[in-house]
């Protein structure tokens, strides 16, 4: 059932994600690092423990990560959820320390992608919120811009 659910959202999100709003290529590799410490901290968590398939998806992040490979970040999202499940995926491809912002908030700094949601359950990213723009990374492994709010 959760599997069904995910493939579907992944298929109503394939045009969303096709206009998401990503860096640039020379401005992400500033961002690459925090994507790749959520990588290694996935090994670190798994240890020996990591499946093939866990360990192909955790490459296949670094993949993306090393060369802006956004192409595949579908790919990447559908076997994530398959070998890790869907909250892991959640911490190795996203912030998950993404915070929800307060409701009177003026001009609070933007937090998440409006083009990849890693807010947390009781929030969605949201651009109507009147954040500042941020020129760093946010949603898949911090590829896109910040540009919402978590509310």
């Amino acid at each position: 059932m959760h599997y069904a659910i995910l493939k579907n959202a992944l298929i109503l999100g394939m045009a969303a994600f096709s206009s998401a709003q990503f860096m640039e290529r020379d401005q992400y590799f500033n961002e690459a690092p925090k994507a790749r410490a959520h990588i290694d901290a996935a090994r670190t968590r798994h240890g020996n423990n990591l499946s093939d398939a866990q360990a192909a998806v955790l490459n296949l992040a670094d993949d993306v990560v090393n060369t802006f490979a956004t192409k595949r970040i579908p790919e990447l999202l559908t076997k994530c959820d398959e070998a890790f499940g869907s909250e892991e995926c959640r911490l190795i491809l996203g912030d998950a320390s993404t915070e929800s912002a307060g409701g009177l908030e003026k001009r609070a700094t933007c937090g998440c992608s409006t083009g990849a949601d890693y807010c947390d359950g009781s929030s969605s990213c949201n651009s109507n919120a009147a954040c500042e723009y941020q020129a760093r990374g946010c949603g898949h492994l911090f590829l896109m811009y910040c540009n919402g709010a978590c509310r």
